[in-house]
């Protein structure tokens, strides 16, 4: 199961640097709207990613 949340959590984080490189990108062309859209995804899988990452330290530390 750790293996399934390290996979889950690196590809939550690699996901939400992409919508980070689109969401600059986006301000470049002037897509403003869609700037606020990839932002918001962006900051979703971030905050997804440090939440497992959150989880699973609490976990291990209790179990010893």
């Amino acid at each position: 199961m750790r293996m399934f949340h390290l996979i889950v959590r690196w590809g939550l984080g690699a996901h939400g640097l992409i919508h980070l490189g689109e969401f600059v990108l986006n301000l470049i062309e002037g897509a403003w709207m869609s700037a606020i859209f990839t932002f918001i995804a962006a900051f979703l899988m971030i905050s997804g990613a440090a939440i497992d990452y959150q989880h699973c330290r609490e976990e291990v530390e209790k179990d010893g």
